[in-house]
């Protein structure tokens, strides 16, 4: 790299409003005869004419109902390049869906501006954010008597009046042109944002270069191209003095940018390699034309003509300081060459006039909180509003060419163990920490969600960037389906490159925890003050994990030893003491309750005391067993189960 580039993570030098006397203008140097495009040789080359007819081709025709309304776009695409283009616009959708974007898409012949912008304003009133123009459709022209009381009649394309749907826009001298902006019913800022993606036909196949760019695009939004966060800045001679505050408002936007601005090194041959790097954008200050840049170099210009831009330029965005370097109506335009022909292009912020984009830092902040670039373009115009004739003359040009809904990255999500597995001992919940990781842009809400009922996330939505976010994943035995449980955690983020991202989850669970349990029920017989009896309960594990149980009984005459246990191989005895003391003849019952710690249903063994007079015989003891009945109770052989309860 070049010893006289400064490389750095530049911390935004605040701007404030530009000295406007000071700052020079950008020009299309008059020695090369400047020739404006005229709306009438536009139209003549165009065929442009008729009613505006527009075509529904997909997308819901009002906005959905309840909840929070999705963003809104529409891409209007000229008619004749609709059917070439319509499985590239289904895969854009698609993606701009994943993205957040609630998608129209028309086709459109004839119109004019007005009634172009009546359209944007009917749609404007069910929640439209933006439009992406593709092809030759109407323009919304704008002219000044007088540009910058230096340079004469100026008429130029002004997309601000297809975004400004509230303000008037006055034709002043009844020439069909308007020459006069105010705030009409609303303000002169604008609703939306307007995108243009024009061939030429000088530039080629519109078709064919169209294709291209949406398959880049994709490219980019699903992760195949990925960015890097570096921005260059190069500043040719007249304005070297406000190079480090150009740059400051890039690294808004871009995390490291590197600032050229040598006067000795600022030309063709030290431009043109640095276009084949991999820069996420280029921003150029250089005095231009639609169809060149005019570097000035040891006193004389420098010229670098739209076909002299390498075809594998892989910058991925430009801002075009450059005199009317985006005019989409002239033969060719480099800002079109720059976002729709070269290999990494996909947009170009630029003016269709003399003038650019200055206190660039409302444009460059929304994007580096990851904004669309429509949408930092809106934010930026806000900015700087309301509008003076110094505004008209420097802004009044500026247009996105390609695809505002972009950002400067999406995120591409990781997470850490790519999978999770354990096994079940028992009925116990296991949790299992996930690491979650955001790159390749900043910082974005990550929702997690899971397709099994025995798996619960917490927390379920987390904000993440580069640094490991946690959450915990708990998996519950008692719920899951026997033998290998398999589900997974889906974290998803909008626009994600590579969401939603499967976290795979198995959870082995061996079979339930059965308790086995002799005797079954407990009938007993005792005389009045009688000596307390004691009947012990046998319970094992007749199944597999761990047997987790609580006993409790209803009556105070029946004490129990212990209380609750663990059985995994040796039994527990569980001792339950019968106390006659106290109690009146005749039967007492009570029951004698089992819980499962995993919450299964409780079992009950019924419990009975006969309490009699002393000398009287048992009333009721016909074919009884003996004292504890513990011979034909193990033969009875009780079956408890205390685990979960299955479905075969």
């Amino acid at each position: 790299m070049h010893p006289s580039l400064l490389v750095a993570l530049l911390a935004a030098v605040p701007a404030g409003a530009y000295d406007r006397a000071a700052i020079p203008v950008t020009r299309w140097p008059e020695a090369f005869d400047p020739v404006q495009v005229l709306p009438e040789e536009w139209e003549a080359r165009t065929g442009l004419g008729g009613p505006l007819e527009v075509r529904r081709r997909s997308g819901p025709p009002a906005p959905a109902a309840g909840g929070e309304p999705a963003p809104r776009m529409v891409a209007i695409v000229e008619a004749s390049l609709y059917p070439d283009l319509e499985e590239e616009l289904a895969t854009w959708a698609a993606d701009l869906a994943r993205d957040g974007w609630e998608v129209l898409l028309e086709s459109a012949a004839g119109g004019t501006a007005d009634e172009l912008k009546a359209h944007l304003r009917e749609l404007y009133a069910g929640g439209l954010e933006g439009a992406l123009l593709v092809g030759d459709l109407p323009v919304a022209w704008f002219e000044v008597e007088n540009d910058y009381h230096a340079y004469g009649y100026a008429v130029f394309p002004c997309d601000l009046r297809y975004m400004d749907l509230d303000g008037d826009w006055i034709d002043q001298d009844g020439n069909g042109i308007a020459d006069l902006h105010t705030g009409g019913t609303g303000d002169v800022e604008p609703e939306i944002w307007v995108g243009r993606m024009v061939v030429t036909p000088t530039m080629g196949d519109p078709v064919e270069i169209l294709e291209a760019y949406f398959a880049r695009n994709h490219a980019f939004r699903t992760g195949a191209i990925l960015p890097g966060g570096e921005g260059l800045v190069y500043v040719d001679d007249d304005w070297v003095p406000w190079a480090r505050e150009f740059a400051g408002e890039v690294a808004l936007g871009f995390e490291e940018v590197t600032l050229e601005r040598d006067l000795t090194d600022t030309r063709v041959a030290d431009y043109l390699p640095r276009l084949t790097q991999t820069w996420d954008t280029i921003a150029v200050f250089v005095h231009s034309s639609p169809e060149a840049h005019y570097f000035v170099y040891d006193g004389v210009y420098d010229l670098l003509y739209w076909d002299g831009v390498p075809s594998d330029a892989d910058a991925l965005f430009y801002d075009l300081f450059a005199c009317s370097n985006a005019n989409f109506t002239d033969y060719v335009y480099m800002a079109g060459v720059y976002a729709l022909q070269t290999e990494g292009g996909l947009l170009a912020l630029g003016s269709t006039k003399t003038g650019s984009m200055l206190e660039r830092t409302g444009y460059y902040q929304p994007l580096g909180q990851g904004e669309a670039f429509g949408t930092a373009f809106v934010r930026w115009w806000a900015s700087v509003a309301p509008y003076t004739i110094d505004d008209v003359w420097w802004y009044y040009g500026l247009v996105q060419v390609g695809d505002p809904t972009l950002r400067t990255g999406y995120p591409t999500l990781g997470a850490d163990p790519p999978a999770l597995e354990a096994v079940a001992d028992g009925a116990t919940p296991i949790t299992l920490g996930l690491a979650i990781t955001s790159t390749g842009t900043p910082a974005v809400r990550v929702e997690a969600t899971t397709d099994a009922a025995w798996i619960t996330l917490d927390p379920a939505s987390v904000e993440v960037g580069a640094d490991p976010v946690g959450i915990d994943v708990t998996l519950h035995p008692n719920a899951a389906p026997g033998g290998l449980a398999v589900g997974s955690v889906v974290l998803d983020a909008p626009g994600a490159t590579n969401g939603p991202l499967v976290v795979p989850v198995s959870l082995e669970v061996g079979d339930p925890a059965v308790a086995c349990a002799e005797p079954s029920a407990i009938d007993e017989a005792a005389d009045l003050d009688g000596d307390r009896i004691a009947v012990p309960v046998v319970i094992t594990n007749c199944g597999s994990g761990t047997l987790v149980f609580e006993a409790t009984v209803d009556v105070p005459w029946a004490r129990l030893r212990p209380t609750g246990g663990r059985v995994t191989d040796a039994p527990t005895v569980l001792h339950v003491t019968l106390d006659p003391a106290g109690l009146e003849a005749g039967v007492h019952e009570a029951t004698l309750t089992l819980a499962s710690g995993d919450g299964g249903e409780p079992l009950d063994i019924p419990l009975a005391l006969e309490i009699r007079e002393a000398g009287d015989a048992c009333s009721g003891c016909a074919g009884r067993p003996g004292r504890h009945g513990l011979s034909l109770l193990a033969a009875v052989g009780a079956l408890l189960v205390l685990g979960r309860r299955r479905e075969a």
